[in-house]
């Protein structure tokens, strides 16, 4: 498990990517995804990205492989895009 931070330091929303490997997490069929502020989940194939407010942040936590999060109800396989105001 680690946890990636997006930053974005521009004036404006802008959608912010890395990948699995680039956080230091090994190959995996998947990640599960857990925003650490928005509370939500989500499930990736190795892209980690989201739309990161102006002069904000995303803090996510990203596992490798399955996760108990995988086994909650509900629509949880999505890329994470933080909610808009």
């Amino acid at each position: 498990m680690t946890r990636a931070r997006l930053f974005n330091e521009s004036d404006t929303a802008r959608p912010i990517t890395t990948t699995a490997s680039a956080v230091g997490l090994p190959a995996a069929d998947g990640y599960p995804l857990r925003d650490l502020w928005q509370h939500t989940g989500g499930r990736s194939d190795g892209a980690i990205a989201a739309t990161v407010p102006a002069h904000g942040t995303v803090l996510l936590r990203v596992r490798a492989g399955a996760d108990r999060a995988d086994r909650r109800p509900g629509p949880y396989r999505y890329r994470l895009r933080p909610a808009t105001a």
